[in-house]
C-alpha cells in the first residue's frame, strides 16, 4: 500500500468568499453577485502552487479527503469599549453570511486552478468548519488535502 500523500495550505489575512450566487446582467450572461471571490481564489490558488512546491507534491489525481477549516473576523459589535467579547456574543461557531457550502465550492475550485488536484470531482469526503478567530489568529482558512487508503 503505497504512502499517504497529505497537503497542508494556510491562507491567511483574508475572509473566504462565497461563489455560487449569480446576477443577470442581460444576453443571458450570468456574472457571480461576490466582488470579494476572484482576490480569495487567486490567495487560495497561489497558497497551494506554493504549498505543492514546497512539499514536492505531484498533482492529485486519485480520491482525496479535505478538511476546510475557515476562519471569519468578529464584528465589532461583538466587543465591549475595552475591546473584551460581550456575554451575549457568540462564543464560536460563525452562523451568519457566507452558506458553507458556497465558501467550499470556491475553496474547491481555487484547489484545482493553483494545480492541487484535478478536478474538484476527486473529493469523496469533506469535512467542512466555519468559526469565528481566536485572539489574534487571522482570517482565513486552513486545508488538508489527503489520499485515501485503496478500498477493499
Amino acid at each position: 500500500m503505497p504512502k499517504p500523500q497529505i497537503l497542508y495550505v494556510a491562507v491567511s489575512d483574508i475572509e473566504a468568499a462565497p461563489q455560487g450566487s449569480k446576477k443577470h446582467v442581460g444576453r443571458g450572461r450570468l456574472v457571480e453577485t461576490c466582488k470579494r471571490l476572484k482576490p480569495w481564489r487567486r490567495a487560495v490558488a497561489e497558497a497551494a502552487r506554493v504549498q505543492m512546491n514546497d512539499q514536492k507534491l505531484p498533482i492529485f489525481d486519485v480520491p482525496v479527503d479535505v478538511q476546510l477549516l475557515f476562519r471569519f473576523n468578529r464584528p465589532k459589535s461583538h466587543f465591549r469599549a475595552n475591546g473584551d467579547l460581550r456575554p451575549n456574543a457568540p462564543k464560536h461557531y460563525f452562523v451568519k453570511k457566507n452558506d458553507i457550502d458556497k465558501i467550499t465550492r470556491s475553496t474547491l475550485d481555487a484547489l484545482v486552478m493553483g494545480g492541487a488536484m484535478k478536478d474538484d470531482c476527486l473529493v469523496v469526503r469533506l469535512i467542512a468548519e466555519k468559526r469565528y478567530c481566536h485572539l489574534f489568529e487571522p482570517p482565513g482558512v486552513l486545508i488538508t488535502v489527503s489520499t485515501l487508503p485503496d478500498s477493499p
